[in-house]
């Protein structure tokens, strides 16, 4: 009988924690939210009248919770659909509530509550509809795992950029793939690196196992990923028992994911697999896999949550605008945002140099609908406005005019014997026309040139590159390459043909070069603006110099103006 009374105590005390410990973790997954509801309300009515305001209260509160998950675009065109899937299963969400205030006000009874909404509950139904999916595309990933197997004397990784590594061949990493088809089956978008590798150049300095978090954002951001997950997976052999051809293979791997634009790890997670197999060879790849497999399920969520999280928040985006050719251009831009784009709360312009504005924006939602935003509108005085890239909180947007005309200057030719300028002709403009179409070893690309200018020592060099193929190109890094000098046109310079002099980009206090920097890819059909300053010695230039641009035949007899 004690035995029976002290099993029945214990079966009601595990019932009363278990029941506990449930009830807090629901709690954990709810929203708190706080809701006005009415109803019609006549005297006598009373008690009906507030289980009618309660019930509207609920309801607004579950559709409230739904408004952070959803963007408001989609809850108007699918109203129908959220109100009958949902919204009819208001008390389904609302795991308690409690009554703030309550009370007749002219003829509507009001009731103010207080409800935790089962947001669990609520993201796994408006999944099912295909609603979050509206909200929030899952991030382009890219894999970047090395991996030593059994047999192996290095890590091997596809960016060392050649099927065979220090003497050892190699396929596709067991550990990528794995984690890859893991991916794929959550809904992610990969980047395929069988196709896109061979588009661009990998510096010698990233060429490692492991790889720094710049530099797998770098190559991430060549490559068009948002996302790039990095880290090392590693083989080896277990113990064996005594007189069996089956041995064991254990394998590890570790992980971070990094997002492209800015740096922010989302995850960082380690994988274990172990596995038994005759083959040392193909053990040591089962149990990459499964540790593949592990360390993947335990990033997805992670990676889902915290990229869901930062894009849906809100906050600052950095906003570059090129081919600004009057100031006034982008005062009025600035104040069209201010006035007309919903979500906006600030502006804080950072910079404004050779025609390139940078400036963060504080703004309610993600660089996309942003850039959704700014397609709407009408922006009378600036023509061929375009939004030319955006990611979750980056924007590029160029202004594609018409462009400068020059000047109509008069001509002074040098004297004959005599090409250099002489101080008095210093005030005289050449002729204002450049060099233009002129093509290179690179497919597709062209450049014009748009003024060669000479002022208070500077020769200032501004040209457009033209991307006229179907393809994006990466190009920063074909003109500047060396150190700090990478994604930049610091490897363009000017010969002057009579004293054979070679000018240089010119350089600031710290080193850096004076030029266009921090280059995004050029899309397709697309065109960019870039500029380069080189310091110039003495007051006397030639009336024409050579402009020689890597990947182009130097192009010569560039007029010089003033």
């Amino acid at each position: 009988m004690l035995r029976k009374t002290v099993r029945l105590f214990l079966a009601i005390l595990f019932a009363l924690i278990f029941a506990l410990l449930f009830k807090q973790a629901a709690y954990a997954e709810s929203q708190v939210v706080n809701a006005v509801g009415v109803a019609p309300f006549t005297q006598g009515n009373e008690a009906k009248a507030r289980d009618m305001a309660i019930q509207d209260a609920m309801r607004k509160a579950v559709e409230q919770a739904v408004g952070t998950m959803v963007a408001a675009e989609t809850m108007v065109e699918n109203y129908q659909l959220v109100r009958d899937s949902v919204l009819t299963k208001t008390q389904g969400y609302i795991q308690k509530y409690d009554v703030v205030s309550a009370g007749p006000k002219g003829n509507l009874y009001e009731v103010t509550i207080s409800a935790a909404v089962a947001v669990e509950n609520l993201k796994n139904d408006l999944s099912a509809l295909g609603l979050l999916h509206a909200r929030v595309e899952k991030p382009r990933v890219l894999f970047m795992i090395a991996e030593q197997n059994i047999g192996q004397e290095y890590y091997v990784f596809w960016w060392y950029g050649k099927s065979e590594f220090k003497g050892q061949q190699f396929d596709m990493s067991a550990s990528e793939t794995a984690m890859k088809e893991e991916f794929i089956n959550k809904g992610f978008n990969i980047v395929d690196i069988s196709v896109a590798t061979g588009k661009i150049d990998i510096s010698n300095a990233y060429r490692i196992a492991d790889l720094t978090d710049a530099g797998a954002k770098e190559i991430g951001r060549k490559l068009g990923a948002e996302v790039v997950i990095k880290g090392k997976a590693l083989a080896k052999a277990g113990p064996r028992t005594s007189g069996s051809s089956v041995g064991s293979y254990l394998a590890d791997i570790t992980a971070s994911a990094i997002r492209v634009d800015n740096g922010a790890v989302l995850s960082s997670a380690r994988g274990h697999g172990v596995s038994r197999h005759i083959s040392e060879v193909t053990g040591g790849t089962e149990a990459l896999e499964r540790a593949a497999r592990e360390v993947s399920g335990k990033m997805i969520d992670q990676i889902t949550a915290k990229w869901t999280q930062e894009v849906q928040g809100g906050g600052l985006i950095q906003i570059t605008v090129k081919g600004i050719e009057e100031y006034s251009d982008l005062a009025n831009f600035k104040d069209t945002i201010k006035a007309q784009i919903r979500g906006v709360n600030a502006i804080y312009q950072r910079s404004v140099e050779g025609g390139v504005a940078v400036f963060d924006v504080e703004y309610k939602g993600n660089a996309q609908q942003f850039a959704d935003e700014i397609t709407k509108k009408k922006f009378t005085d600036i023509p061929k406005l375009k939004v030319t890239g955006a990611t979750a909180n980056t924007m590029e947007i160029t202004f594609g005019g018409t462009g400068a005309v020059p000047a109509k200057t008069t001509e002074t030719s040098p004297t004959p014997g005599k090409p250099s300028v002489s101080e008095t002709q210093t005030a005289a403009t050449p002729p204002g026309k450049f060099p233009t179409g002129i093509e290179g070893d690179i497919e597709g690309i062209k450049v014009d040139i748009t003024e060669l200018k000479f002022s208070d020592g500077v020769i200032t060099l501004r040209f457009v590159m033209i991307n006229e193929s179907e393809q994006k190109l990466d190009f920063g890094y074909k003109f500047g390459a060396r150190g700090d000098d990478y994604n930049t046109m610091a490897d363009i310079y000017l010969l002057d043909p009579v004293g054979s002099i070679k000018y240089d980009v010119g350089r600031d206090a710290n080193g850096r070069p004076i030029c266009s920097v921090g280059l995004n890819p050029l899309n397709p059909k697309g065109r960019i603006k870039l500029w380069i300053k080189f310091l110039v010695p003495q007051d006397k230039v030639p009336a024409k110099m050579t402009v020689v641009i890597p990947h182009f035949e130097p192009i010569e007899n560039v007029w010089v103006s003033r």
